[in-house]
């Protein structure tokens, strides 16, 4: 890696279809709005389980679409040694993520609401929150948009911040 290539930040969630796919496409976003970036950035995404190659679900696809994300393209993989080491920065997107990484890894990933407001939080999943989620579509998808819009509002901030987390 030379001075002029981009700083790689690499976000992990469970099945990078949702949390980190967000975080990824709504950075990469942002990054490339900015006029002067302090750092050239490239953003990518993983997870720690599930399927590799799955695709985004039709709702999230929709969703991330209204936000101005072109998500149509990405499909899920999972987090590899050789992610990791290509990666000047992985951020987990909650303490179950941080916890696998490290075990797995040994690297200490920060949390995405630590960079991006400050604070030390887990950005949960949906079932964690709401384990019946599939008896309550409705209220799954305003949790799912929620997130979305918590993830895609604070990518200036985030951005701003993160050169304090990079190596």
């Amino acid at each position: 890696m030379t001075e002029q290539d981009p700083k790689k930040v690499v976000f992990v969630c469970t099945g990078n279809v949702f949390r980190s796919l967000t975080a990824e496409f709504s950075s990469r976003a942002a990054h490339e709005q900015d006029n002067k970036p302090s750092l050239k950035m490239a953003f990518e995404s993983a997870g720690t389980r599930g399927r590799a190659a799955k695709p985004v679900r039709d709702d999230v696809k929709a969703y991330a679409g209204a936000l101005g994300l072109d998500v149509s393209l990405h499909e899920s993989r999972l987090l590899t040694q050789d992610i990791m080491d290509s990666a000047d920065l992985i951020i987990a997107m909650d303490s179950t993520h941080k916890k696998f990484i490290s075990d797995n890894f040994g690297y200490d990933a920060p949390l995405y609401l630590e960079i991006a407001e400050g604070k030390a939080e887990d950005l949960l999943d949906l079932p964690d929150v709401m384990p019946d989620f599939k008896d309550r579509p409705a209220e799954a998808e305003v949790f799912i948009h929620g997130v979305m819009n918590r993830i895609n509002g604070n990518r200036e901030q985030f951005l701003a911040n993160l050169p304090k987390f990079m190596k």
